[in-house]
């Protein structure tokens, strides 16, 4: 339950309350690979594509989100939307959650 408010409270500022937890509930779904990419935000982005799914099969097929997204919330792959994010979301997942799991470990 403290992961879907600690993802609740992270992504609040972006989306609709339906769409967080619908997005929320995919995250926690199975296993993550969460990775740092040194790269600028916006040219990862691009590579990303857009969020909506049909969207980015319309405009860019050869994005990530194109090529193996389903839907809108099952779009494939999470990137930071605004460069100064990226501090909070790396933290989120390199600190907050790898601190929770090791208590779960022990």
């Amino acid at each position: 339950m403290k992961l879907h408010f600690d993802l609740y409270s992270f992504h609040i500022r972006k989306l609709t309350r339906t769409r967080i937890i619908e997005m929320i509930d995919e995250l926690v779904s199975g296993s993550v690979l969460a990775m740092e990419i040194n790269a600028h935000c916006n040219d990862f982005r691009m590579k990303a594509g857009p969020w909506d799914v049909e969207l980015a099969k319309a405009l860019h097929p050869n994005t990530i989100r194109a090529r193996f997204g389903n839907t809108t919330v099952q779009n494939a792959i999470h990137c930071t939307d605004l460069e100064e994010e990226s501090t909070n979301e790396l933290s989120y997942f390199f600190d907050i959650l790898a601190a929770e799991e090791e208590k779960s470990a022990i």
